[in-house]
């Protein structure tokens, strides 16, 4: 899971991750946040958008998983392979997505 804004900063500024900037962001709950999975164990979201589009380090992919599907407290979009983030996610990540709605351009 790559997201740009992990490292080179955000498009609001150039915040890097670890800067004061990019934290008093968090904290300030604004409407739209966003990091690399990494940079968001232990912290929490209202609504969480996970884009799952590749992994560098596939041997790290199912706790990357794990800490990126954990994050939303009350909606969560996972955007992505499904049948790719099942396979490497195993039976938890299956068994959460079971009764999740799929939904496709043009449907």
């Amino acid at each position: 899971m790559k997201y740009c804004a992990c490292r080179c900063g955000d498009a609001r500024g150039g915040r890097a991750q670890g800067s004061p900037a990019y934290w008093d962001d968090f904290l300030a709950g604004t409407d739209v946040f966003y990091g690399h999975v990494l940079g968001f164990k232990g912290l929490e979201r209202t609504a969480v958008v996970l884009a799952v589009n590749g992994f560098r380090e596939p041997e790290r992919a199912r706790r990357m998983l794990y800490t990126g599907l954990s994050r939303a407290r009350v909606l969560l979009v996972v955007v992505g392979p499904r049948a790719e983030i099942e396979r490497l996610g195993g039976e938890a990540v299956r068994h959460r997505l079971h009764d999740a709605a799929e939904w496709s351009p043009g449907r």
